[in-house]
């Protein structure tokens, strides 16, 4: 369903298709939902890379701008066509090797809006894979992936806020709980399909 389709069925589902300050909050609506969504959800729909290239001397580098948490350690290539991988430590630990002239191995943290990496790197391409905050829906975005798989998610999330809007607690109880049970669906389904041991096998004969 797209961002039209969306709004429509919540409105409908509400019966307030003809409340003209419901409908037109609509888009308020659909911001608090994806808020939600991003908050709960790390699947591999919104799974993501990006590379950065590094600079000697340089520690701090800004992450995507829809970055919403790491799905793996960075890496970086390594001697011999080998990856190596970063290490993570808190801010705090990082503070406390920074001053060190000799390390192995190369070390990383998060800090605010910033990816913070020890010992710093000249000309190396860093690879970061990571949880991207799903694109919101408007006029000119009209679906994106969980829009179109599961749009469920969204018309729930937005009756949510409709009731709440409309000061009506008993169906914001009722809606808060399919909404989460079709997050909780999205979550089972997605880990469902990454690590299944079920793969096809050809037997001789």
């Amino acid at each position: 369903m797209n961002y039209t389709e969306i709004k429509n069925a919540a409105l409908a589902y509400a019966d307030k298709a003809t409340h003209t300050e419901t409908s037109d909050s609509m888009d308020d609506f659909l911001r608090v939902v994806e808020a939600r969504v991003n908050r709960h959800l790390k699947t591999n729909d919104m799974s993501k890379q990006a590379t950065l290239t590094s600079l000697d001397g340089k520690y701090y580098y800004g992450l995507p701008d829809d970055f919403n948490g790491l799905r793996g350690d960075p890496q970086v290539p390594g001697a011999n066509n080998t990856i190596q991988t970063f290490r993570f430590m808190t801010p705090e630990q990082m503070n406390n090797i920074n001053h060190l002239s000799n390390v192995s191995e190369h070390y990383y943290t998060i800090i605010a809006d910033q990816f913070r990496i020890f010992p710093d790197l000249d000309a190396e391409v860093i690879t970061i894979t990571y949880y991207q905050r799903i694109v919101a829906l408007d006029g000119t975005n009209t679906s994106n992936w969980l829009s179109t798989d599961n749009p469920d998610v969204y018309i729930f999330g937005c009756l949510v806020e409709i009731a709440s809007f409309n000061k009506d607690a008993v169906a914001r109880e009722i809606w808060d709980a399919r909404f989460k049970e079709a997050l909780n669906e999205v979550s089972i389904h997605d880990q469902m399909i990454r690590w299944s041991s079920n793969t096809m096998q050809t037997r001789p004969g």
